[in-house]
């Protein structure tokens, strides 16, 4: 079930004053299958995941398969809702991990999520690889003037 919320929203330009508000308890669980499904959504190694237009075709092929009445800029902001709390809940777990102390998470979209890991994992490398590149080629940089008479 949808409930639409009157409220001002820059964001959607159809409808200006309407808000999506997700109801549907399975929504979660159909939206991740539904991103799954479309790697330009969340694999950086895709040669469409840099292609806006094939993303909003992706996006937009979500909304269909959802019966989602909202628009791209929407359904993204569902998305980045359930995937953002999957990293913090990640996060928070290995913290706990880390003090010795095992737990479980009590979220009921964890599981369902676990499939991006590969992705998440991936991204998290290739920004430390870059931050290091950087940094080395700063030190470097720094060595070689403390050299200069």
């Amino acid at each position: 079930m949808i409930d639409r919320t009157a409220i001002e929203s820059p964001a959607r330009k159809e409808h200006p004053d309407v808000q999506v508000t997700v109801t549907d308890p399975s929504f979660g669980t159909n939206l991740i299958e539904e991103v799954r499904a479309h790697p330009c959504l969340f694999d950086i190694r895709d040669p469409k995941y840099r292609h806006s237009e094939c993303r909003n075709q992706a996006w937009n092929s979500v909304i269909a398969h959802l019966n989602y009445p909202g628009d791209v800029n929407s359904i993204y902001k569902q998305w980045k809702k359930i995937r953002d709390r999957y990293v913090r809940e990640k996060r928070r777990l290995r913290m706990q991990r880390d003090n010795g102390v095992h737990d479980d998470s009590t979220w009921d979209l964890y599981p369902a999520m676990a499939w991006i890991d590969p992705y998440l994992d991936e991204r998290a490398q290739l920004v430390s690889l870059w931050i290091s590149f950087i940094l080395s080629c700063f030190l470097g940089f720094v060595d070689c003037l403390c050299k200069i008479p």
